[in-house]
């Protein structure tokens, strides 16, 4: 019964000890993998660039630089094997890609990184490539697919895209629609390109922006008229679009006369204000009353 006991008991340490080596072949083996993918093992720079993680920061970001400057230097020749560490399983790989994809110039590599904004589904990838395609010449539909992103850092990182190029019909629709979008933050933006930009005639900003305030002083009173303060989320969004107006100039003094003869309310007095602000006589009188109107409430 003894010899038995021992017998069972060696069996248990026996079984124990072939789990627990077995366990720890299993673990090695992972973080082997979390290194060096298989199908990595005859690329050494990537198995370079896996190994970043390993060695510190500062050294990583040094070692990180030489390698994307050995990309950049080799211009179209290094696309191919860029847009395979896209599709690499580790992310960093797929991330460093797009960066080092930024800095080639070309139509290859501009399209590799249009791809990695719309597939990618990691906001680090898709901001990485924005900033690749940084003042580089895109189609309209590219554009477009663009500012109508899901993801609101791309669209608005497009929306900065905006302000040196020339900007075609279509391109207005879409920032029309932006302007009556649910979103502030991107109405705000494009209120500020729009009136800023300097290739859309004066007619065509005034009809933007103008729709657009007129609907956010619809039904309301701000507690500010002139700009400069603001008591609440919708006035904020009300001086955006009067800086807008103001960034417009001397060519939108006509359209502004036009619009306020059929104004009303705030819109007029907002409209009075910016006119004042350009220099044009005619507001002078609305604005005496708009200020004898702020002293006596």
């Amino acid at each position: 019964m003894k010899t038995g006991t021992y017998i069972l008991a060696a069996s248990l340490l026996a079984a124990s000890l072939l789990a627990l080596s077995l366990a720890l072949m299993q673990s090695q083996g992972r973080a082997k993998d979390h290194r060096i993918l298989p199908q990595d093992y005859n690329d050494e720079l990537l198995k370079r660039i896996l190994h970043l993680d390993h060695v510190g920061p500062e050294k990583a970001k040094i070692e990180r630089e030489k390698i994307a400057e050995g990309f950049v230097s080799q211009g179209d020749e290094a696309i191919p094997k860029l847009e395979k560490y896209l599709g690499h399983k580790q992310w960093r790989v797929r991330y460093f890609a797009v960066t080092v994809l930024g800095h080639i110039k070309g139509v290859k590599s501009t399209h590799l990184l249009l791809r990695a904004v719309h597939e990618s589904q990691q906001n680090a990838i898709q901001v990485a490539a924005m900033r690749g395609l940084q003042g580089r010449p895109l189609e309209t539909d590219d554009l477009v697919r663009l500012l109508t992103h899901e993801n609101r850092e791309v669209e608005t990182m497009a929306l900065e895209s905006l302000e040196n190029i020339e900007i075609d019909e279509t391109l207005l629709s879409v920032l029309s629609k932006q302007l009556s979008g649910p979103d502030w933050r991107i109405r705000c933006q494009v209120a500020r390109i729009v009136g800023r930009h300097k290739e859309i005639p004066a007619k065509v900003k005034v009809a933007l922006v103008l729709p657009a305030l007129k609907e956010e002083t619809r039904n309301s009173r701000g507690a500010a008229l002139l700009p400069g303060s603001y008591a609440n989320e919708s006035e904020f969004i009300k001086v955006q679009y009067h800086f807008s107006l103001e960034a417009m100039g001397e060519p939108a003094i006509p359209f502004l006369r036009e619009a306020r003869l059929t104004a009303e309310g705030e819109l007029a007095e907002r409209i009075s204000i910016v006119l004042g602000y350009l220099g044009d006589q005619s507001a002078y009188g609305a604005l005496v009353k708009i200020l004898t109107d702020e002293e006596n409430s």
